[in-house]
């Protein structure tokens, strides 16, 4: 694989476009579209990191004549041989590109200390956990393919983010990017490889701005594996210019939200579905195992709800929410937290509720396994998954597993 172009353009949007071409000739453009105030970045090294990770995924050695700085060469050679020790499977790349000598340092008092921004539970405790320290939220919107009046409705769909980075004295950085699909083994990859290399591209590209960016943990220490962002790879996706930093791993998701429930500004954007952020009255469905878990966590906490604006507590049945299916080992962990935290407080409903989804689970929990073994390691079965998707949705209406309320 190899990098065919390079360019930028200014305009209602700051467009950066990068241009690959596969082994098999097939090419790839894949822009980053941010406000028109963002100054140009101190580098080209969004290419490289991007262009690197989509070839490590493809299986294909990479190279570009653009130059790339030579810190960021090293680290991402270093990211990926972590990722092939993680996956040995799959093939160890080649990295080809020409290097150049780190930028000069910068005067700092003029750049953010940014955090790419979700509102989910983990971007949220970031901002909150270290306040005023971070000047910026970034929030990347997907956007495929570029369109300007697509951008300026999803950046309109975001309007209530923009406002808590106003009222938490912040600046807000949207990007419309089309990179989460537009290579489909890479978004395929995208959770258990890929995003962190993908969101710390963005990173480079805003290095004008921005001279460190955090990436939200979702898990402690204690439970990390394998995964799209974690601890050592986030912060080999650095340059000189610009830090990467992964944050929030110290903590559980028990002690985040036990913060999180005190502050009322959170709970106003407060957004953790499985479906995205839904349009007005609630951003949250309140129905799928995502919104659910983090309702009993919040009611653990002792939550106000008439805070939580963001949920239709009117769905919040215990009894119903027991009959819920989870698919994969993360969901089972994470309903293991709840369960661990309701029996600490004594809060035998939850417990029973848990034992009750966790018991009707298990036993179905090989047919994820499967599919994400074949995800990994034949490429064919991602030009399937349309198809793969409505067969596993006829499989869980046939065994009666329910995925939502």
């Amino acid at each position: 694989m190899r990098l065919v172009n390079a360019s930028a353009a200014r305009g209602e949007y700051f467009v950066q476009t990068v241009d690959y071409e596969t082994n098999r000739g097939k090419r790839y453009s894949i822009y980053f579209a941010l406000p028109p105030w963002v100054r140009d970045p101190v580098s080209q090294d969004h290419a490289y990191v991007l262009g690197a990770s989509i070839a490590f995924v493809l299986g294909e050695d990479y190279d570009q004549d653009l130059p790339v700085t030579e810190t960021t060469a090293r680290n991402v050679s270093e990211a990926l041989d972590i990722w092939h020790q993680w996956h040995p499977y799959k093939r160890r790349v080649k990295l080809s590109a020409p290097t150049v000598p780190d930028p000069a340092s910068r005067d700092e008092a003029e750049l953010n200390e940014a955090c790419f921004f979700t509102a989910g539970i983990d971007s949220l405790f970031t901002a909150y956990k270290l306040g005023p320290a971070v000047t910026a939220l970034s929030t990347v919107l997907h956007v495929d393919p570029y369109d300007q009046q697509k951008i300026r409705e999803e950046t309109f769909d975001v309007a209530e983010y923009f406002d808590f980075a106003d009222r938490t004295g912040r600046v807000f950085i949207p990007v419309a990017t089309n990179l989460m699909t537009v290579v489909p083994e890479y978004f395929d990859a995208w959770a258990y490889l890929s995003h962190g290399a993908g969101f710390s591209s963005i990173a480079h590209a805003l290095s004008g701005e921005v001279k460190r960016i955090h990436i939200s943990s979702s898990a402690p220490y204690y439970q990390l594996m394998p995964w799209g962002s974690h601890p050592e790879t986030d912060k080999r996706f650095s340059s000189s210019s610009v830090e990467v930093n992964h944050f929030g791993a110290d903590w559980e998701r028990w002690d985040k939200t036990v913060d999180l429930v005190t502050d009322s500004a959170s709970l106003s954007v407060l957004n953790v579905c499985g479906k995205g952020k839904l349009p007005p009255p609630y951003a949250n469905c309140s129905k799928c195992q995502k919104c659910t878990r983090s309702m009993m966590m919040m009611d653990l906490a002792r939550v106000n709800k008439d805070e939580a604006t963001t949920f239709d507590w009117s769905y919040y049945d215990l009894t119903r929410i027991a009959t819920l299916h989870l698919r994969s080992k993360n969901e089972f962990n994470s309903m293991h937290d709840v369960r661990n935290k309701a029996i600490e407080l004594g809060r035998d409903d939850i417990v029973r509720t848990i034992d009750k989804m966790l018991k009707g689970a298990e036993k179905y929990l090989f047919l994820t396994n499967w599919e994400f073994y074949l995800r990994q390691r034949f490429k064919s079965v991602v030009w399937m998954k349309p198809t793969l998707r409505i067969m596993r949705g006829g499989v869980y209406r046939a065994l009666g597993l329910r995925r939502s309320l």
